[in-house]
């Protein structure tokens, strides 16, 4: 039987076309074969029949479309219906059903070189026979069903082009990408495809002819410029440059292939960039030389080295098809630069790698990161970097890809040792200062006053940055005369400093000075305070937090920012600050706000996350012991989060800020932030497998707690640093960080530390093998949990007790334990106890050879921590059901679930991978 859902929904028997039914039967089976072999709760599926509330019969109604399915489908036995509690599940062979085999080939595609993967993309795009489930699908389905397969369809596409062209077959994708481009104006990239292809025909004029054919779509039918990408690529056109032409070396065969993801992450080219030839020809040289490809350019702040390699980055970005990752390293920050793991673990993730399956030490993320790189072109990009010891570990070591640094120093650690290109940048000339001035403000303004213009140069001392600054202002102001502005800066004004012999930092403070000085009172106090938050980024209702008003308020002083160019946009919902302009935040911050200012600012934001923390973890993972809250939030409003989904979305948002927070706050304090944020943030770094981030709060949290010397708060960052360590397999450090803090619980007297950690403690003897001594210390915490009234740390610990049980061989000791586990977290709400519960009695179900039973603990355990995200009990449970179906006779059922729980696991870097592999006989490690 053959499913066809790319064009015109079908069922096949050999040459036939079956009836499968009415418009919501096709629909239903529709949504199963897209999930298929994985349940579908039931809820799923009806949200996708009915629109709005389901009718009362919903339900009885759906049971009945599923009856006739199985009747349909009843004369082919490679296919099976099942249920799973509340949810259904097709069992099919994915090389049946056509969507399944687009994505299986456009993943084959990512493993091998150009060829091939040109050839499994095409074979992939063929399977389509129009848009997904047409005539079936109204605008509403199609949203919730079809809108991602399209995104991938649309992406195979751009894979399948940009393999070509790397192959030299420019010529013969010419009809094909003037329809794409025509058809899609809004995907750029096949506009880029287009030029560059007419480019390499030999026909220049018609590639800008097609550039701005699209930039005038654009411009009427969406109210939306070019993207720099593309603008970038037209002008490279224009100056005919070298690396738009064909390569001359075909893709080589890696292990990884082509990557998964194209990153795309420079930042905008810079506006009316001026001058530099000398410069760009240097770093055109970089990639043309037989010596590292990698260049350092350095210079005073604000001279534009940032400004020139993102230029010259944008203009040689088609020479790296394979995508382009930059990051600000922070390296003169007021606040710490990153490290190289910072960066790794940004970019790793940049390049698909999920977070959950980012090494947790720097030199395996490392490693990682080469082995991605190794047979890839791209481009990278290190701005602002402090050390040679930020930029050596991301490095790549194959000869394809580039990297060019920006540095306030020479970085001669590099140049001496790892090939690097010295490239000095000095101030701009007073021509092309005056050439710069004219693109901003116009020529007809600095002809009128050329010695007054030229002043203005002097004034700014021919720095970039200076000089648009005082351009912008003087643009903003078209009555303004260029002397006026000269004036004020030769005067008794706040930009007087703009003068020699300052040099060109005070000259740049000046510079900014002119934008601030220009804010309305109100917004100038808030954007000195902005450069108090720690964090790359922050949300606006934080922004609110920190002013101390409400968000509406907020949301308009950040317009007043963004619009003032003080604070950029880095993401949808998300503001940030350069960092030289986080630097001059701060300084405002410490010259304009007395000590008591700044603390209340900084105490209101950290407040805010601890509140939201609080409540979305508290919502998320109710009964998880933490350390008493501070008596932070005052009559602050409660903080309410209606959904789960809105809790978890809070916290993915914000935990890169919070850990910031916590990095800061532990050395410049309040401290007690740094360890109540780390702890507040435990149960979610656990259960989503955020490991990483656990790692550093907690050890940021315990450097706080050991500076303000409290006992308390020392154990229970050593519990969260054993747990996390045990979590990746690293139980030397988990015992020592668990003894430590069972010691000071005990001093203390604190039942609820000393039960918890107890019960870690048995974990880490029970995954060693010393089951009694783990029997031992579970059942002395389940006696504290029942002393303290802790009834969600029972439930685990009765859970722990039953896994202990059963690998001694007492299966109804375990049984016992797992069911009063389960009992005590369905009447109290714990849903992470109750999937631990229907995990533990499905494996001891199986374990009496029980495997009806064992499957249906065990659907409803995998389904529960999907939806929640709890990564590590998702792979638990699919190891189990993988065995479950083993023992029923479905082989290739069990390896699907294994797999999937290796990739958790694995990820994770649990030492439950290593079973795992042995049953699907992997090699290890």
């Amino acid at each position: 039987m053959e499913f066809r859902l790319l064009g015109t929904f079908e069922v096949r028997d050999e040459e036939r076309v079956l009836d499968v039914g009415p418009r919501l039967r096709q629909l239903t089976l529709a949504a199963l074969l897209l999930e298929a072999n994985r349940p579908v709760r039931v809820e799923r599926i009806m949200s996708l029949l009915w629109d709005g509330e389901p009718p009362s019969t919903a339900r009885n109604s759906l049971h009945g479309h599923i009856s006739r399915l199985r009747r349909l489908l009843a004369d082919a036995p490679e296919v099976t219906l099942v249920t799973h509690g509340a949810a259904y599940a097709l069992q099919v062979d994915p090389a049946d059903v056509d969507a399944l085999r687009f994505r299986s080939l456009t993943e084959r595609a990512r493993n091998v070189p150009d060829e091939p993967a040109a050839k499994l993309l095409r074979q992939a795009l063929g399977l389509w026979r129009g848009d997904m489930l047409t005539g079936l699908a109204d605008d509403r389905v199609r949203r919730q069903l079809c809108a991602a397969w399209a995104e991938s369809r649309m992406t195979a596409y751009e894979r399948c082009l940009d393999a070509e062209l790397r192959l030299g077959r420019h010529d013969r994708l010419l009809g094909e990408l003037t329809e794409l481009a025509r058809d899609h104006p809004t995907r750029e990239r096949f506009t880029a495809q287009l030029l560059i292809a007419l480019y390499r025909s030999g026909r220049p004029g018609d590639a800008i002819a097609a550039y701005r054919r699209a930039k005038t779509v654009l411009a009427q039918e969406f109210g939306l410029e070019p993207g720099t990408e593309l603008e970038g690529l037209a002008m490279a056109v224009l100056r005919a440059d070298p690396g738009l032409a064909a390569p001359a070396f075909e893709t080589t065969s890696t292990a990884f292939g082509p990557p998964s993801v194209v990153p795309r992450q420079l930042t905008a080219d810079t506006v009316h960039f001026t001058g530099r030839e000398e410069s760009l020809a240097r770093l055109d040289a970089v990639l043309e030389g037989d010596k590292g490809r990698c260049a350092v350019v350095s210079g005073t702040a604000g001279v534009g080295k940032t400004a020139l390699v993102l230029h010259w980055a944008h203009g040689v970005a088609s020479r790296f098809p394979d995508g382009q990752l930059y990051a600000d390293l922070r390296g003169w920050s007021a606040d710490a630069p990153l490290t190289a793991s910072d960066v790794l673990v940004r970019f790793l993730r940049a390049l698909g790698i999920p977070s959950a399956q980012i090494p947790a030490l720097g030199d395996e993320q490392a490693a990682l990161y080469r082995s991605l790189l190794a047979d890839r072109r791209i481009l990278i990009v290190l701005d602002n970097a402090r050390s040679a010891e930020q930029i050596r570990p991301l490095l790549p070591g194959g000869p394809h890809c580039a990297v060019a640094v920006t540095s306030r120093t020479d970085l001669h650690e590099l140049v001496a040792f790892d090939d690097a290109v010295p490239i000095g940048l000095e101030l701009l000339e007073p021509d092309a200062a005056l050439t710069l001035l004219s693109r901003i403000v116009g020529s007809a303004r600095v002809d009128a006053q050329p010695a007054e213009a030229a002043d203005l140069a002097r004034l700014c001392a021919w720095l970039p940055l200076a000089l648009r600054t005082a351009a912008g202002r003087l643009a903003a102001r078209p009555g303004h005369t260029i002397g006026r502005l000269v004036a004020e800066l030769g005067g008794d004004t706040p930009l007087s400093g703009l003068a020699p012999p300052g040099g060109p930092p005070a000259t740049l403070r000046a510079a900014f000075d002119l934008s601030y000085a220009g804010l309305d009172p109100v917004v100038r106090a808030a954007f000195r305070k902005l450069g108090l938050a720690p964090g790359p980024d922050f949300a606006p209702q934080a922004a609110a937090a920190l002013w101390g008003v409400p968000e509406e308020a907020g949301e308009s002083v950040l317009a007043a920012l963004v619009s003032a160019h003080l604070v950029h946009r880095p993401a949808p919902g998300r503001y940030g600050l350069h960092d030289l302009l986080h630097d001059y935040a701060r300084e405002r911050a410490d010259a304009e706000e007395s000590p008591e200012q700044r603390r209340h600012a900084l105490g209101r934001l950290l407040d805010w996350y601890l509140r939201h923390a609080d409540a979305a973890v508290r919502g998320l993972f109710p009964g998880f012991l933490r350390l008493p809250p501070t008596a932070a939030g005052g009559t602050a409003r409660p903080v309410v989060f209606t959904q789960e989904a809105d809790a978890r979305a809070w916290l993915d948002a914000e935990a890169p800020s919070i850990v910031a927070a916590i990095q800061h706050t532990s050395v410049h304090g309040p401290l007690e932030a740094a360890w109540q944020l780390a702890d507040a943030l435990r149960g979610f770094f656990w259960l989503h497998g955020r490991y990483t981030d656990w790692l550093t709060a907690a050890r940021a949290g315990l450097h706080a707690a050991g500076t303000a010397g409290d006992e308390r708060a020392q154990a229970v960052m050593h519990h969260g640093l054993g747990h996390a360590c045990r979590q990746l397999a690293q139980y030397p450090e988990a015992l020592e960080h668990l003894t430590k803090a069972l010691h000071i619980h005990r001093r203390f007297d604190w039942r609820e530390g000393e039960a918890i950690t107890l019960g870690n403690l048995g974990m880490v003897h029970a995954e060693q093998g010393r089951l009694a001594l783990a029997v031992e210390h579970h059942l002395r915490a389940r006696a504290l949990h029942r002393e303290t009234g802790a009834r969600a740390s029972e439930a685990i610990a009765l859970n722990n007790l039953g896994d202990a049980y059963r690998a001694l061989g007492d299966t109804d000791a375990a049984l016992r334990h797992h069911r009063a586990s389960l009992d005590m977290s369905r009447g109290a709400g714990f849903r992470q106890s109750e999937v631990q519960a229907a995990i533990g009695l499905a494996a001891t179900h199986l374990h009496e050879g029980q495997v009806a039973e064992a499957l249906d603990r065990v659907h409803d355990a995998v389904t529960a921590a999907r939806s929640a995200g709890f990564l590590p009990l998702e792979g638990r449970a699919l190891t189990v059901l993988g065995q479950a179906h083993r023992s029923r006779g479905a082989p290739r059922e069990a390896r699907l679930y294994w797999q999937q729980a290796l990739d958790i696991f694995t990820g994770l870097n649990s030492p439950e991978a290593h079973q795992l592999r042995s049953y699907l006989g992997l090699p290890d490690g």
